[in-house]
């Protein structure tokens, strides 16, 4: 022990350094997603984020195959904060009005919009 401490006294750059496992939420985000995937086996996959690019990275990285046989889909969240809730419901209203139109001119007789998307 005492070599080891006379070894990390050497490195001026770790000074403040704390002992022990050192990860990033990347990799976090990884095992996460591999976990979730190896575990649920599922044919089809459904996800929604927000616009953070570490976590997109990661989400086409781990289901790249899934993508591209379109067995996974992603849907972006996005949230305008200069719009009132009133606003925002009211979009929100009128983008369900325009998914069943959609799903109705396809032929896709369901009434969930959630089935239609």
């Amino acid at each position: 022990m005492s070599q080891y401490k006379d070894n990390l006294d050497k490195f001026n750059c770790r000074d403040n350094y704390i002992e022990g496992l050192h990860t990033n939420s990347t990799y976090i985000t990884i095992a996460h997603y591999g976990l979730s995937k190896d575990l649920l086996r599922t044919q089809n996959w459904r996800f929604v984020t927000d616009n953070d690019t570490s976590l997109l990275s990661v989400l086409y990285r781990i289901f790249y195959e899934d993508f591209r046989s379109f067995s996974a889909h992603h849907f972006l969240c996005l949230t305008d904060r200069e719009k009132s809730s009133k606003q925002a419901y009211q979009e929100y209203q009128e983008a369900n009005k325009d998914l069943f139109s959609w799903g109705l001119a396809r032929e896709i007789d369901n009434r969930s919009t959630y089935t239609i998307a």
